[in-house]
């Protein structure tokens, strides 16, 4: 048997292929006009011809969140992670997509709608204190700034609603914790800036 991709979900990988989303949980054929229909994490697709394929997912009420988060300081804003598709934010009745990948918990600061941290699988933070603006900052998995694990695949943290300085996520083996948030700077990865206490059977040591 043969098998010839028609598909991909990278379109930097197969530029020449179109760039369908992966995760593919069904897939049927309507027998009377030869359109062929799949269901994937991304939604739903159809084709004729098996070469272009149509999103047909407008108006679908199917995302799934892991988590979302509102704030006091932006009337109607919410942020949340999509199962298999990013972090998102809802922003003056809008819609916009951050960070890629599996979106998880997702935090949005309650004195300033403006300071987020999104994550994708396995303790991705990101961390933006410009609404976006700019690029986000990478704020995990060995990135420079103290937290120097990956996490389980939902990694769960929380930015204190009574003090946006104050940061602590459960990794894999520690809580990472900071109670200077805002001082994170892109351009000084300060390996002191997040601390952890280490978990074991013995009791907790911190460090």
């Amino acid at each position: 048997v043969n098998w010839t991709c028609k598909a991909f979900w990278n379109a930097t990988e197969a530029p020449a292929i179109q760039q369908v989303h992966s995760d593919y949980h069904y897939i049927t054929k309507n027998t009377n006009n030869n359109t062929y229909y799949f269901c994937n994490d991304g939604g739903l697709y159809k084709s004729t011809n098996m070469t272009s394929f149509t999103p047909i997912y407008d108006g679908m009420v199917i995302s799934q969140f892991y988590d979302i988060d509102i704030t006091a300081s932006e009337n109607g804003k919410i942020v949340g992670g999509l199962q298999d598709n990013s972090m998102v934010e809802r922003k003056a009745g809008n819609w916009l997509t951050h960070i890629g990948g599996d979106g998880m918990f997702a935090e949005v600061s309650d004195f300033d709608p403006n300071l987020m941290i999104g994550s994708s699988q396995n303790g991705g933070l990101e961390f933006t204190n410009d609404g976006f603006a700019t690029a986000s900052q990478r704020i995990a998995n060995g990135n420079g700034y103290g937290i120097d694990e990956a996490g389980p695949w939902v990694t769960p943290f929380q930015m204190s609603p009574f003090n946006d300085n104050i940061f602590v996520g459960a990794f894999t083996t520690k809580v990472f914790y900071t109670k200077t948030l805002r001082a994170l700077d892109p351009n000084n990865k300060d390996a002191n800036l997040f601390k952890s206490l280490a978990i074991s059977g013995e009791g907790t040591a911190v460090r």
